[in-house]
């Protein structure tokens, strides 16, 4: 299950060197990533400077930003990527946009509804079901092509796989 959050962006500095530091625009949650990347002690506060023009804020769905997340911070030496030293399971992640108090400064979920889907999105929700009856660990951020292509490969070695376990007569059929 995901939701759907809206975040303000928010400013930070990446000391590289004692002369050099790189602002950064991030939202509040990939703040905790790059501590876990390159330390505490090199992400510095940024709120001193302004977000880029027309940088306010983004909604996003949990599922896809965890993805996202994973895709950028792959991984350290040891095969263990850096948003699962934050969070070691999506639903950890998920449970910290979770909160109900409102001094608690942690993300909170959008009040806003989901927007209606279209016949595109049924369409790839159905694509998606498809492919996973079929054991392709299909994720919604594959497109509605690699999706179809996807699928009727695990059907054809389905397929294969059937014609080789039947008996002789049976494949004759």
């Amino acid at each position: 299950m995901s939701i759907k959050v809206t975040l303000p962006y928010v400013m930070v500095l990446l000391a590289r060197s004692i002369a050099q530091q790189t602002p950064l625009c991030v939202l509040p949650h990939e703040v905790d990533v790059l501590r876990a990347v390159h330390g505490e002690d090199k992400i510095l506060d940024g709120s001193h400077i302004q977000l880029p023009e027309g940088v306010t804020t983004a909604t996003f769905d949990t599922e896809e930003e965890y993805s996202r997340l994973e895709q950028i911070y792959k991984g350290d030496r040891n095969g263990i990527g850096m948003v699962q030293t934050v969070w070691p399971s999506y639903k950890q992640f998920e449970d910290s946009f979770d909160a109900d108090d409102e001094d608690d400064e942690r993300p909170k979920k959008a009040a806003a509804q989901e927007p209606e889907k279209t016949e595109a999105d049924l369409e790839k929700e159905q694509l998606i079901a498809e492919a996973k009856d079929l054991g392709v660990h299909a994720t919604k951020n594959w497109g509605v092509d690699k999706l179809k292509k996807e699928i009727a490969l695990a059907k054809e070695i389905a397929f294969n796989k059937s014609l080789k376990s039947a008996t002789p007569a049976e494949a004759a059929k």
